[in-house]
């Protein structure tokens, strides 16, 4: 029992706490109105690691309740000598200050101690899958710890009754490997109750091939011919043959006729010039090109009438009158089950394509392809915490306002985290093109991408692994006997020199934007300008 403003130290243990070998110091410090505390800390050692779990009621004077606040000073304690930290929200920091990791707000990577060797420890805040009750458990706030002041500073608030609830399930893993096996260890945290039979369905594999996804304005000058009133598919293909030729077409057939009248989207399908029949006609021949079509789905533009069934025949049917090879569900990051069903009884193969990234682990499990995208000015270097957690999604990057310098750090951003990038130059009737020399750069990566596939579609993929160089940031992609490794210098200068450990590597190859490269003693050489994204190829 413990009483307002207390602290509860190791001291305070049991003998076989203590065998835990847990740093020395306050396991935790409460702090509220008066009231009188029931704690229990159980802490249990499972498979390597050591897992500490604090469960605590209050009872309140009069049985009036209060706020409470926790925080686990032993947190700060732990500090290694000559250890790099690694702080769950900021695994590595850019430049101006900001996180390098592009975060989900239903996972954490853990919080890291690594020294050179590799030793060091890692610690883990589990968050529920779901996140779909309120919970009094802090793990999601500890998560959101940026840097050292606010791992010593944290401060949470907790609303505590007199049933026992855990309020904190931390796990601690001892490292030998560094940063590489503490994430490694924290992806199958994630992945471990995640059903992956939607990955390995051979009808839905065909979007692993593609790199390029063209948004088509039905009636963009891109590709609508004004003089006959028709499309030019060969016209739009042999113009993307300039990026590297397209992938994949998402067909956006509302624009600019919604609004007019009270047509739905399911209305103006049927409206195309030539109606259904001749959009069928257009996928196929898009298809004998090797280019596969995108159908859209709008979840804002229905009638009022039509309810979510009716919704979920409608595009089922219509996917199986189109023939066509996927949905993109516009605004959407999850997905209701019923529409895979009713899809795959008439027309297997369909690939779901969301805009906004899977809000959730149980939404990643049905969805198979999204876009990383953002709409703020983007600042680099930024690896997306999803493409390395779930690599068998694919994913495409893309910043539809972008323009200028802008454009070319997007370009930046898709080579860096290893993915796609959509192609959208009609912008709601805003032309926004490419430059000649952003075409060539998307051109080389297409390349990259299909010649190195297997590398950079690894499960072993790792992101900002350890540098030789402030400011310089990079990601690691394993398979077999090669490795693929993304580098990004952030500093105002070259960076010349020591690059990154490779141990176990004996040769390098620049595939983009390095120079003079070479593997002496375990570490890669060379030189790299600001603002690039280099690739590099190691061999054993």
């Amino acid at each position: 029992m413990m009483r307002g403003g207390q602290t509860f130290s190791s001291a305070d243990f049991p003998q076989e706490a203590a065998q835990a070998d847990l740093p020395q110091g306050t396991l935790l410090t409460l702090c509220s109105h008066p009231s009188i505390y029931d704690v229990r800390v159980d802490l249990r050692t499972v498979q390597g690691e050591i897992a500490v779990s604090y469960t605590i009621s209050a009872r309140w004077p009069e049985g009036i309740p209060g706020n409470t606040w926790i925080s686990f000073p032993w947190l700060s304690a732990l500090a290694l000598p000559e250890a790099e930290e690694r702080f769950p929200s900021a695994p590595t920091s850019k430049r101006c200050g900001d996180s390098s990791m592009q975060l989900k707000g239903f996972c954490f990577p853990p919080y890291c101690l690594e020294r050179r060797d590799g030793t060091g420890l890692g610690v883990y805040f589990p968050v529920a899958a779901a996140n779909l009750t309120w919970d009094v458990c802090k793990n999601a706030e500890l998560g959101r710890i940026t840097n050292r002041k606010m791992l010593e500073n944290h401060r949470l608030k907790l609303r505590l009754a007199q049933t026992p609830a855990m309020v904190a399930d931390l796990r601690l893993w001892p490292l030998t490997r560094g940063w590489q096996e503490c994430f490694t260890r924290f992806r199958g945290e994630v992945r471990r109750d995640v059903d992956f039979s939607q990955y390995r369905r051979q009808d839905l594999a065909w979007i692993r091939d593609c790199a390029l996804v063209h948004f088509t304005y039905a009636f963009g000058k891109e590709f609508m011919d004004a003089s006959s009133g028709r499309p030019d598919l060969q016209r739009l293909l042999e113009q993307g043959a300039e990026f590297g030729g397209y992938d994949a077409l998402i067909l956006w057939h509302e624009y600019p006729r919604l609004g007019v009248d009270g047509r739905t989207q399911w209305d103006l399908f049927e409206d195309y010039p030539g109606g259904l029949p001749y959009l069928r006609e257009l996928i196929a021949q898009a298809q004998a090109k090797g280019v596969r079509v995108v159908i859209p789905f709008k979840p804002w533009d229905r009638s009022p009438e039509e309810n979510d069934r009716q919704t979920t025949h409608r595009i089922a049917d219509l996917m199986r009158q189109l023939d066509a090879d996927g949905i993109f569900f516009d605004t959407m990051n999850t997905v209701p089950a019923p529409f895979r069903r009713a899809i795959d009884e008439r027309r297997p193969g369909v690939v779901f394509m969301v805009e906004s990234e899977p809000c959730e682990q149980r939404a990643i499990e049905s969805i198979t392809c999204s876009w990383n995208q953002y709409h703020t000015e983007p600042s680099m270097p930024e690896a997306n915490l999803l493409r390395f957690l779930f690599p068998e999604q694919t994913r495409f990057g893309i910043a539809r306002w972008h323009t200028g310098k802008l454009k070319d750090m997007a370009i930046e951003r898709a080579v860096f985290n290893g993915e796609g990038i959509v192609i959208w130059q009609d912008v709601f009737g805003c032309w926004m093109p490419y430059s000649e020399s952003q075409r060539r750069k998307i051109l080389q990566w297409k390349k990259l991408l299909g010649e190195y596939r297997a590398v950079l579609q690894t499960p072993d993929a790792i992101p900002l692994i350890r540098t030789e160089q402030e400011y310089l940031y990079a990601n690691l992609f394993r398979q077999g006997d090669r490795a693929i490794v993304t580098l990004y210098n952030d500093a105002q200068t070259p960076a010349e020199g020591p690059l990154i450990c490779a141990q176990g590597y004996r040769t390098v190859q620049s595939l983009r934007g390095a120079e003079g490269l070479s593997v002496s003693n375990g570490v890669v050489c060379g030189k790299l300008s600001p603002g690039i994204a280099a690739v590099l190829l190691l061999s054993i």
